[in-house]
């Protein structure tokens, strides 16, 4: 792995048995605008990242306060088009998706992976609302990047489900680990969603 084509000093790992690997770069100052060059020593299998940023990463989790997206908030077409203006927040949707364990990869909701803020990154003013991006994510974020004078690239990953419980955002350790509150037996996130699934339903007849 070469960073901005560096290959003086490149950063090396080995796969596991499935294919897996893992590298860690040594610390960078936060900026924009890096590539990241990832080869198994045969030039033609070289693959670049290219407009790579180095800063702050934040997860924005939770229920529907947190899925509500910018195009449903105050002055929605406004705030979507000034979005452009903050080119180092950089935005990220996790699709709803249900696992008994946890995953590696998760998939978009958007039709971008990652994407510079910039209304192209967001559902229109006109489109469907509880979409991305986040509202309470994106607005965090842009003050956050404001506060700091815009040197910091700041890279948001928006990760919600309305109408979940908590423990559907935990992992199984942190629900079985008693010394900082679990009381969940190990394995037990099927009855977990199967119960918030439950509940879920009994919402929607509520209403």
């Amino acid at each position: 792995v070469t960073l901005d084509n560096n290959y003086s000093s490149p950063v090396r790992g080995v796969a596991n048995a499935s294919g897996s690997w893992q590298v860690d770069l040594p610390p960078q100052p936060a900026g924009a605008g890096h590539t990241i060059a990832i080869s198994d020593g045969n030039a033609s299998s070289t693959r670049t990242l290219v407009d790579v940023a180095f800063g702050d990463i934040y997860l924005c989790s939770g229920q529907s306060n947190m899925e509500f997206s910018v195009n449903g908030a105050f002055n929605a077409s406004s705030e979507i088009a000034d979005s452009i203006n903050y080119p180092n927040l950089r935005l990220a949707t996790v699709r709803k998706a249900v696992a008994d364990s946890p995953v590696v990869h998760a998939k978009s909701k958007a039709n971008y992976s990652w994407a510079r803020s910039g209304p192209a990154a967001m559902v229109g003013a006109a489109g469907p609302q509880f979409s991305y991006f986040s509202a309470t994510c994106y607005f965090f974020g842009r003050e956050v990047y404001k506060a700091l004078g815009g040197k910091v690239p700041i890279g948001l990953v928006a990760s919600d489900w309305g109408g979940q419980r908590v423990e559907c955002f935990s992992s199984a350790d942190a629900l079985a680990d008693t010394t900082c509150g679990g009381t969940r037996p190990a394995g037990s996130l099927e009855q977990i969603a199967a119960a918030a699934e439950e509940e879920e339903v009994e919402e929607e007849w509520a209403e």
